[in-house]
């Protein structure tokens, strides 16, 4: 594989547009004056994923299954890109992306993506000089704003020819999203008046924070099922239900966190929600095992 040439890292949001160009015409002629410039680029919109290549009036698209991840869009840019440039008379060859995460991949040794083994098998082979840069996107480069107009018309347009294989992670992915849109739409269907519902409205996974120990972790989750020593044990001992000695009432994990009066400064204290839902919501763990420090109850769930 030929030696790649990645252009400095500069920040597009920090950075005049113009200094951007002015580099890169710069790199461009100090380093690059003789070789022969490809451009690449992909597209992901609601229309669809595509690509483009772009060699002077030579402009190549390609039309993605929707499943196609941006990075595998991308990778396929390149991998035309680099099938083009062993057609070209010159043995120089300057190919230009901007995105960095697939020219960095191209460098990996066991690259996950078939897309990039390909490609780096084109380059192991070629008798060509490839090599390739980065360059900010949406900056002014007209070269790859034009990379960027065709791909994102290639989405769109039904009359680019079709590449219809999908890298194995994009089928596993979509495969996920899939799965957990079905259990989604499952969990919308049960009745707000379950217990869990009222909690947690949706099946994305809550993580928590990684300083957490053991019983913590213990202590938060079985809160958020509703399920605890301190509440429930009665059923495995068969004896009558525990009631709050301030409220006379039901002691259920619903009634400590929002509702006992018993805690209501230190509720009010760490400002937690009266809303069930939004008192034991992801952003509100560390609020909640304060609490149940506090009040001493965390040892007893």
């Amino acid at each position: 594989m030929k030696d790649k040439m990645i252009n400095d890292i500069m920040n597009k949001n920090e950075t005049n547009h113009a200094i951007i160009s002015s580099q890169f015409h710069n790199t461009i002629h100090h380093t690059f004056p003789n070789h022969a410039k490809i451009y690449t680029d992909a597209s992901k919109s609601e229309h669809g994923v595509g690509l483009a290549v772009v060699n002077e009036d030579t402009i190549i698209q390609y039309k993605l299954p929707e499943i196609t991840s941006i990075f595998s869009a991308e990778n396929y840019a390149i991998y035309e890109g680099v099938k083009l440039a062993n057609t070209l008379e010159p043995n120089d060859i300057l190919i230009i992306s901007d995105s960095l995460s697939t020219l960095l991949s191209l460098k990996k040794i066991c690259p996950k993506n078939e897309i990039t083994s390909n490609t780096q098998a084109i380059l192991i082979q070629t008798r060509k000089n490839i090599e390739f840069m980065w360059v900010p996107s949406h900056t002014g480069i007209v070269g790859n704003e034009k990379a960027d107009k065709y791909a994102y018309l290639a989405t769109n347009s039904f009359q680019n020819p079709k590449i219809n294989n999908v890298p194995t992670n994009d089928i596993q992915n979509s495969i996920k999203q899939k799965i957990l849109l079905a259990w989604q739409n499952y969990w919308n269907s049960i009745p707000s008046s379950n217990k869990l519902k009222s909690v947690k409205k949706t099946t994305k996974k809550w993580n928590t924070p990684s300083n957490f120990n053991r019983r913590q972790d213990i202590a938060i989750t079985r809160t958020r099922i509703g399920h605890s020593f301190l509440t429930h044990s009665y059923l495995i001992s068969k004896e009558p239900q525990p009631i709050c000695d301030t409220c006379h009432t039901a002691l259920t994990i619903k009634h400590i966190v929002v509702e006992c009066t018993k805690y209501s400064q230190t509720r009010t204290d760490l400002d937690i929600s009266p809303n069930i839902a939004e008192a034991l919501a992801e952003n509100q763990t560390s609020k909640i095992i304060q609490f149940l420090n506090i009040t001493n109850l965390i040892k007893k769930l």
